[in-house]
């Protein structure tokens, strides 16, 4: 207790639920894992360390035993690219950043921790499993400190929705994709890191933010509507003023930073159309076994063996459109092409999620009324590309990861939850309370919710279920392969 009372309050919740899930994986390491025909690599690779070699130490496996449950679904590939770097073109709709951090912290631990000449007390592929834990766990942290810190910038003096936000965040819908080896906290803290800038007028530092959170997941393309929709709105009221230096001012300023925004995603496209297209084939350079197969058996292409993939060979710039072919080929990516009535239970997954996308639309048309404290320009750019990325997901991609990324896009979601659900006047005065009660710890004050869960709203209580359903629940799922959002 006394090691957790040198810990800011602020963390208190994170640090708990992060510790739940790993009890989560242990538990279901022992559980059979669903047999699906998701990205495992194992499958095609008999000869693999996960089967051919038994951890060195007990210290190897117990990391194993509570980190391989994270090993799942999309983590693989970004397992992968840590080890590899992008060798297969089916990863190279998965970003970098994330996965390049997790290769960096990767050297120092194999030479610790799987270093024949010292001792070796992990396989290298339990050493990946770690920095990718670490890394992300780090994110994690550096997310909650950043919108901690942010919430008070944009609404001073409400400690009660800081409090409620924050509590939120910590045990959010998309913490199975937090906690896990997947990119989501490193774009939102980019996010978070972008907006913190431009409130403040830094705006060379919001382009480096942008850049970054472009190099973090494709939709931080979206993010240009961060500055997009607020410089619209400038320019149209200077127009009326007449005011044509601050027109200037105003598009140029915002249209750099729109570039920022795109240049991640420019960056990794050209990346590996340098990768894939342009590389000569590899002669003598070893290949693991269950690579090669994979690829056979999927029809992928491998980096520098064998013809380069068909999506090179649509013009000039096809290298350039990498994610959208390969989103469309192994994904089926496309406009409508999930309206199925066999998705319809991911629908009823998606359906809160985009709930909040709607609610984030209706409220720009009723002019921000409400319990914001805010004008409408103020937050007009996370409105707009909220409302994009629920179109997106209900239109385009996948509807189930509607959840994960409108949860990990920005602060927006959570303070509309916050101030228009939990802090309603049949709410307000006994959750302040409990905030006092609490001394601003998310996870005291979710406790006393919990404690007093007949005391508050209905829209509250559905709130909270919500939240901490999908984080036990799909924490479990997750670990066994099984379906979630």
């Amino acid at each position: 207790m006394s090691l957790l009372s040198k810990v800011p309050r602020k963390f208190h919740l994170i640090i708990f639920v992060r510790f739940v899930s790993l009890a989560i994986q242990a538990v279901s390491h022992f559980i059979p894992d669903h047999n699906t025909d998701a990205f495992k690599l194992a499958d095609y690779e008999p000869q693999s360390v996960e089967e051919q070699q038994p951890e060195p130490s007990p210290v190897g496996w117990v990391l194993r035993l509570l980190l391989d449950g994270y090993h799942r679904w999309d983590s693989v590939h970004f397992v992968l690219i840590a080890r590899r770097g992008y060798v297969i073109d089916h990863s190279v709709v998965f970003f970098p950043l994330y996965p390049m951090l997790c290769r960096a912290v990767r050297f120092p631990l194999i030479l610790l921790l799987s270093n024949q000449q010292y001792g070796c007390l992990a396989t290298e592929t339990t050493v990946t499993l770690l920095a990718c834990y670490c890394v992300n766990f780090c994110l994690h942290l550096l997310c909650v400190h950043l919108f901690w810190h942010l919430t008070e910038l944009y609404y001073p003096g409400r400690p009660g929705l800081r409090l409620a936000a924050l509590t939120l965040l910590s045990v959010s819908p998309a913490t199975p994709f937090f906690v896990a080896f997947y990119y989501e906290p490193a774009h939102l803290l980019c996010s978070l890191w972008a907006l913190s800038c431009l409130r403040r007028g830094q705006h060379l530092e919001a382009g480096l933010a942008l850049a970054a959170a472009g190099l973090a997941r494709s939709n931080g393309l979206a993010n240009a509507l961060l500055v997009a929709a607020p410089a619209c709105v400038a320019i149209a009221t200077n127009w009326r003023r007449r005011r044509w230096q601050e027109i200037v001012m105003v598009a140029l300023r915002s249209g750099a930073l729109s570039a920022a925004a795109c240049s991640g995603f420019l960056a990794h496209q050209l990346a590996m159309g340098l990768s894939f297209c342009w590389t000569t084939p590899a002669e003598g350079q070893p290949l693991e076994p269950g690579l090669l197969a994979l690829a056979l058996a999927r029809n992928y292409s491998l980096r520098g063996y064998g013809q380069p993939p068909a999506w090179c060979s649509g013009g000039p710039l096809a290298p350039m459109t990498s994610y959208f072919a390969v989103q469309a080929r192994d994904w089926r990516v496309g406009l409508f092409s999930y309206y199925e009535w066999r998705q319809a239970p991911n629908f009823l997954l998606a359906a809160p999620a985009l709930a909040l996308s709607v609610g984030a639309g209706a409220q720009l048309v009723v002019s921000g009324r409400g319990s914001t404290a805010l004008k409408p320009a103020e937050l007009l750019g996370q409105h707009a590309q909220l409302v994009f990325l629920g179109l997106l997901c209900l239109t385009t991609a996948h509807v189930q990861i509607a959840t994960r990324v409108l949860l990990s896009a920005s602060p927006l979601p959570y303070w509309l939850a916050a101030s228009h659900v939990m802090l309603t006047p049949a709410n307000s005065n006994q959750l302040e309370n409990w905030r006092r009660l609490s001394c601003d710890s998310p996870l005291a004050f979710l406790a006393l919710c919990l404690r007093h869960f007949n005391q508050l709203s209905v829209g509250c209580r559905l709130l909270i279920a919500w939240c901490l359903s999908y984080c036990l629940v799909g924490t479990a799922m997750h670990a066994n392969f099984l379906p979630w959002t």
